[in-house]
């Protein structure tokens, strides 16, 4: 019984470093997106 919960415990941590890490990948590529949009208008 305390082997699954531990297991179901690390599952469940594994899954929220899994969302952050997305949602964190999704910023910062929204960041560049937006730099790279100021560079070339810049250039423009």
């Amino acid at each position: 019984m305390l082997c699954l919960f531990i297991i179901i415990t690390i599952m469940s941590v594994i899954t929220l470093f899994v969302i952050a890490f997305s949602y964190a990948v999704k910023f910062l590529i929204g960041i560049i997106i937006k730099l790279i949009r100021k560079n070339d208008l810049d250039k423009f």
